[in-house]
């Protein structure tokens, strides 16, 4: 728990800006980073399409900032952004568990969203059944590690990967899933938010 404490800390803007280096720790904190040693991160983002249907994403990546997996989908139908966010959550969460990823840190760029869970309000609406759902699979994750799920709310920049997935599934009939090497169209990014060389796993 000391080491989830100190990896919090270290992602608010506002602790880092009273450093020596303000701008340039302010500019760093908008960046992806890497989770815990022995963490997986999971990043999740949706895309409503204005022709009907959202595209969903997620993607993992482990302490090192390796890529260990990801998935996108594209569903029919329609609902709110928020609705859709929390779907997506509902499908990072499945995969993780199905690959025993676990201790998790779940990272969203829907402030709305992560607050809930974070507070595990009472919400008797559609999105509260979504809620209820996420945090039963995170119930399910905290059993394979004994270690809490740990909400964390990251913005766009941190969540480009997410976002790219989730609307990346316009194209795509079925959910896709990567188990190791990603995409050669995903590679670039995934470089990116490390600032370093390829990073895929495998």
């Amino acid at each position: 728990m000391s080491w989830i404490g100190s990896y919090l800390a270290a992602q608010d803007p506002l602790l880092r800006s009273i450093d020596s280096g303000a701008t340039q720790s302010v500019s760093r904190s908008h960046q992806w980073s890497p989770p815990p040693i022995d963490f997986v991160k999971l990043n999740s983002d949706a895309g409503v399409f204005q022709n009907g249907g959202m595209g969903l994403g997620c993607v993992f990546r482990d302490w090192r900032g390796a890529f260990v997996g990801a998935t996108l989908k594209k569903e029919k139908g329609s609902c709110r952004p928020i609705e859709a966010e929390a779907r997506a959550l509902v499908m990072g969460l499945v995969e993780a568990n199905q690959r025993f990823f676990s201790p998790l840190i779940v990272e969203s760029d829907c402030q709305v969203l992560i607050n809930k869970l974070k507070k595990k309000e009472v919400d008797f609406t559609e999105l509260g059944n979504w809620c209820d759902e996420i945090l039963r699979l995170a119930k399910v994750n905290e059993d394979l590690s004994s270690s809490q799920v740990v909400w964390l709310f990251g913005g766009r920049k941190k969540n480009r990967l997410a976002h790219w997935l989730a609307h990346s599934g316009s194209v795509w009939d079925r959910q896709v899933v990567w188990t190791e090497n990603p995409p050669l169209s995903l590679l670039a990014l995934l470089e990116e938010d490390l600032g370093q060389g390829p990073c895929n796993k495998g």
